[in-house]
């Protein structure tokens, strides 16, 4: 028989703990029961449950489903899926970032780009208008 990680326990914590909702557990009697755990591994899935607000037990005894572990189990179907969801929404948020990243880079780079050139373009539109401007006006003149 293979050991169970921490999330797997944490999610069938959780499954049970949805499905009793209004029963309220010992948490060292039923992590010790229903995992085969001893006190030191029982102890640090119960710090988990408590550190991922899961649970609520302010005195420690009995132990009852939170309402953030309430919605991490009508919403994603439990932990591991909820762990799954994270991951997806981390790797998202990653490409996101990079690609805001790559399109800050551009835009540095087009303003860079902008503040070299605006002013010789500038200077030729101006001497390139001065002729007009001056024929006009001639124009202006002649028709007075």
């Amino acid at each position: 028989m293979t050991m169970k990680t921490t999330n797997e326990i944490l999610d069938e914590v959780l499954s049970d703990l949805y499905r009793e909702r209004n029963s309220r557990f010992n948490p060292e009697l039923y992590l010790k029961q229903r995992f085969k755990l001893e006190n030191q591994n029982a102890q640090e899935v119960y710090e988990k449950l408590r550190l991922e607000h899961l649970i609520d037990s302010p005195n420690r005894k009995p132990i009852k489903i939170s309402d953030r572990g309430m919605k991490i189990q009508s919403r994603f179907g439990g932990w591991l899926a909820y762990l799954h969801h994270q991951e997806e929404n981390e790797e998202i948020e990653s490409e996101r970032q990079q690609k805001e990243d790559e399109k800050l880079d551009i835009d540095l780079t087009l303003a860079k780009w902008q503040k070299k050139v605006f002013w010789p373009l500038f200077l030729i539109a101006l001497l390139g208008g001065i002729p007009q401007l001056i024929e006009w006006i001639k124009t202006i003149f002649e028709l007075i």
